[in-house]
């Protein structure tokens, strides 16, 4: 299966190739479109789990890389016999698709809206952007660069020092992932999502703590906005990572635009492995919901600023100002914000042309 998968995404991405840009925008020159380079892709596909502190330490050395690894690796490629043993019925409920609204069984929302929808879409934009800035095999490039984030998602998801079963890497490294590739390499799928309903990459800045040996403001978020279904003025949207919200989008002058979302946070993955009368060493998550509130200012699809508020579980404010934004003379740098229960305080700063920034816990 394994074997099958690489070969269908390879044949995809040389079959479905296209020169027509949907996704990236090279003449932007602020914001979020203009921050969007393969490495803070890669950091922010990576280590997106450090934002709501799931793991015990968010220190980059306190990560079993090689064990992790190895039982991902473990996994996917035997995943009949993983799904067997954790029973072929609860792996399509639980991974597929359901119709339960109790969270624990949610797990196939991220699976669709995360890895088909966002990976699929990042897939085409990376390939774009190599393509701009004169790569060879633009295409297969961006294949290389999207599945070395999601495995490596994986592997800081799931760090573990011994083999167990994890049908979450399967079905999002065999399944869900090679479903958006192949889905977002269709012309007809990416006019729709770029023209129709417009989706937009908005993830964060990376910010590296030397001091700690920490990521912080990690993280991959998407917007849609649905033009069809209000005026000029106005539009509704929903975004999400590991938020959920829905919200409007104003339009001002100038073509910028405030945007403001209320909805849900997963503000902590709870992971447990249990040993049952038949199941063994096997993974469970559990997510804990919080509430959150944000407002966004955005320019040609391009974020520029955002602020969001979490609680009541865990107060946190977060702001991120992107570079080329706010001007302090000649030098215009982006900024990051946060404070609360989970956070502490952390400052960062980055600027334009370096696709990390740097930042520090107080």
């Amino acid at each position: 299966m394994k074997t099958l998968t690489l070969k269908l995404l390879i044949f995809t991405s040389l079959l479905f190739g296209s020169n027509d840009y949907y996704f990236y925008n090279p003449h932007i020159n602020n914001g979020s479109e203009n921050f969007f380079h393969p490495i803070n892709t890669a950091l922010n596909g990576s280590f997106d789990i450090l934002r709501n502190g799931s793991l015990k330490s968010n220190n980059l050395m306190d990560i079993p890389y090689g064990s992790s690894a190895d039982n991902i690796w473990w996994n996917i490629t035997h995943p009949v016999e993983n799904v067997k043993k954790f029973g072929v019925d609860e792996f399509v409920e639980l991974e597929i698709f359901n119709l339960s609204f109790d969270p624990s069984k949610g797990h196939f929302l991220p699976n669709i809206a995360n890895h088909v929808l966002g990976n699929g879409m990042l897939y085409v934009k990376m390939e774009e952007w190599y393509d701009h800035h004169n790569f060879h095999h633009p295409r297969l490039m961006s294949l290389g660069t999207t599945t070395f984030y999601q495995v490596m998602n994986e592997v800081v998801e799931h760090p573990s020092g011994r083999l167990y079963v994890n049908v979450d890497s399967i079905s999002d490294l065999l399944i869900f992932n090679p479903l958006g590739i192949l889905l977002f390499s269709f012309k007809d799928v990416k006019y729709f999502f770029s023209k129709t309903v417009p989706m937009q990459d908005w993830s964060l800045q990376p910010m590296v703590n030397l001091q700690a040996q920490t990521l912080e403001n990690t993280g991959q978020n998407y917007i849609i906005h649905f033009p069809f279904l209000g005026g000029d003025k106005l539009q509704p949207f929903v975004y999400w990572g590991i938020h959920g919200m829905a919200g409007l989008t104003y339009k001002m002058k100038s073509e910028k635009y405030i945007s403001v979302g209320l909805g849900r946070v997963v503000n902590r993955i709870r992971s447990e492995i249990r040993e049952t009368d038949f199941l063994e060493n096997t993974i469970f998550f559990t997510p804990d919901m919080d509430g959150s509130l944000s407002l966004f200012y955005s320019k040609e699809n391009s974020l520029l600023m955002s602020a969001m508020v979490t609680g009541p579980r865990y107060y946190n404010i977060q702001i991120n100002v992107f570079p080329n934004v706010i001007k302090l003379g000649k030098f215009s740098p982006g900024f990051y914000f946060a404070f609360g229960e989970s956070e502490g305080l952390v400052l960062g700063l980055s600027v334009k042309n370096i696709p990390f920034g740097f930042g520090k816990e107080y």
